[in-house]
């Protein structure tokens, strides 16, 4: 009929929100949304009925159809009209009537779940206004008081695979050495992801002799990394002990995460110790009596050589020494020279 100067014929479903002030929920729901990886989002629902308890306007665009929404969205614009808005254009359907993903399958695990405990999911979801789904893990957290709700929380298996990132530059340390002596070598662990991690070695003990770690006590302990945080390995090398040649040792560095609980984060990644022991080598040289006694006995046949060539010189016009050729005697001291 008409209804403010405008003929309407068709039905339209008419609906008045109440504001409730959640500021707990609010700050859970803001550290969530993009917090534990880029594109992880958290809702609170009932666990029974599986509808909407609270939620953040981001997250309604994401998993709600296109239409959905409060406040201004809800005002209807001239050009929409005698367009038909049902339960699925609200959030008062429940969460397993969304085709956005298998809702029902994350329903029967929430129920499967008791009071008090948690789990988590992988499950397709398609978030509205793309095309293609993708792999999310569901955690929930069923409370265990106050209310049979359960908390929500989503975050793409993609980003969560890298939301811990451990970068070891360079994985494996070279050097080549002098044999006895000692030397440090050093490499350069960041952190890489967006969420924190401890990393500690259980391999300390089984070090050779001739590698220690520096700051052990610290590795021993852990070390935890924020995420752009960066800290150095540092490892100092004796050769006392060492044949020349190649030596080699691993060193495990384990990481976790040591904040979250029930985060199922766990890796080991191997840092390589290999150097080279060289020898000074032989070069067979004369002892310093023998090069002293070698030079001696050149510096005379050298002073003689030019003792002759001059006596030579000298007596070029004696009847004698013209007939001995002074040049071919020249020419020998010369060479005797050389």
């Amino acid at each position: 009929g008409e209804w403010r100067g405008f003929d309407y014929n068709d039905t339209f479903l008419g609906t008045v929100g109440v504001d409730v002030r959640t500021e707990a929920l609010s700050w859970v729901f803001n550290d969530l949304e993009d917090g534990l990886c880029e594109g992880s989002f958290a809702l609170l629902a009932d666990a029974n009925t599986f509808k909407v308890i609270s939620i953040g306007g981001s997250t309604v665009e994401k998993i709600f159809p296109e239409r959905t929404g409060t406040d201004e969205k809800w005002i209807v614009p001239e050009d929409r009209r005698n367009q038909s808005f049902t339960v699925r254009d609200t959030l008062v359907q429940g969460l397993d009537d969304l085709d956005s993903a298998n809702w029902t399958a994350l329903y029967e695990a929430v129920q499967a779940t008791p009071r008090g405990e948690r789990d988590q999911i992988v499950m397709e979801l398609t978030v509205t206004g793309e095309v293609q789904p993708r792999e999310y893990y569901a955690m929930f957290d069923r409370w265990s008081s106050a209310a049979d709700y359960v908390m929500l929380v989503f975050a793409p298996v993609e980003e969560v695979l890298g939301a811990v990132h451990p970068v070891l530059e360079p994985t494996v340390l070279r050097k080549e050495i002098m044999h006895g002596n000692s030397a440090r070598v050093e490499s350069s662990l960041r952190n890489n992801g967006t969420l924190g991690f401890s990393v500690s070695s259980s391999d300390i003990e089984r070090m050779p002799a001739w590698l220690e770690l520096i700051n052990l006590d610290v590795w021993r302990e852990g070390i935890y990394l924020n995420p752009g945080e960066s800290v150095s390995i540092e490892f100092s090398i004796d050769t006392e002990s060492l044949s020349p040649g190649r030596a080699s040792a691993n060193f495990a560095l384990d990481f976790v995460d040591s904040i979250h609980s029930n985060c199922f984060y766990n890796e080991t990644i191997v840092h390589r110790v290999s150097i080279y022991v060289t020898q000074e080598p032989d070069l067979n040289q004369l002892s310093i009596s023998v090069r002293i006694g070698g030079l001696s006995m050149c510096a005379v046949a050298l002073a003689t050589a030019v003792a002759f060539v001059s006596w030579t010189w000298w007596f070029r016009n004696d009847r004698v020494v013209r007939a001995s050729q002074p040049p071919f005697l020249i020419m020998i001291c010369s060479g005797c020279f050389i």
